[in-house]
């Protein structure tokens, strides 16, 4: 934790992971699992839990947008799957997407 102040007058805390070793065997047994199960091979599903939540979010960090756009139909399958928060958290961002589609109403709107 690091703790400094806002405008040197309001404290504040900022929590920081600060073992980079541990984050990224964390995020190679992410990955890992989640490729293991997009090949129909068992996965550990704490880790697969938290890469379906990275692919979802569209975090490239989990899975680059190409590897995650090869794999779409993989992944909406252990989506379909998944435990609720996830399948939940897929309705909610499927619900997003049809708000900004909604209201894109010209050529040049994003």
């Amino acid at each position: 934790m690091q703790r400094r102040r806002i405008l040197g007058i309001i404290p504040t805390a900022r929590l920081r992971l600060s073992d980079e070793d541990l984050v990224r065997g964390l995020a190679a047994r992410v990955v890992t699992a989640l490729r293991d199960a997009i090949a129909g091979r068992p996965a550990d599903k704490r880790p697969l839990a938290v890469g379906l939540i990275g692919a979802l979010g569209q975090l490239p960090t989990v899975f680059s947008f190409d590897e995650a756009a090869c794999h779409s139909s993989e992944l909406e399958g252990l989506v379909d799957r998944a435990i609720p928060p996830i399948t939940g958290m897929r309705q909610v961002i499927d619900a997003v997407h049809g708000a900004i589609q909604a209201n894109d109403t010209g050529p040049y709107s994003t």
